[in-house]
């Protein structure tokens, strides 16, 4: 089970649903930062491929790497060896967005 169908109030737009399956847009990038961090500071550090094992549902490894590198550059995150990790271990991202 990802991390999206455990988290309540993911603010997904539903595109179809039927008691087979349900369709919805993927998240906006402020979102899915949110996501990646929540990933992030539960495991304490995280590779891409570990990050989109819980969100692939919802965002490709291409898609999580952006964000990745954006959180690099406004220096939230960094890396070694592959495993990002938080570089403000308090970060709260209520107060980046």
């Amino acid at each position: 089970m990802s991390l999206v169908s455990r988290k309540k109030g993911n603010n997904l737009e539903i595109v179809y649903e039927s008691k087979d399956v349900v369709v919805m847009l993927g998240p906006h990038e402020d979102m899915l930062t949110e996501l990646i961090l929540d990933v992030i500071k539960r495991k304490g550090s995280a590779t891409i491929k570990e990050i989109h094992s819980e969100l692939k549902t919802i965002a490709s490894e291409e898609k999580i790497r952006r964000v990745m590198n954006t959180l690099r550059k406004t220096k939230i995150v960094n890396s070694t060896r592959g495993k990002y990790f938080l570089l403000q271990p308090n970060f709260n991202e209520k107060q980046y967005f």
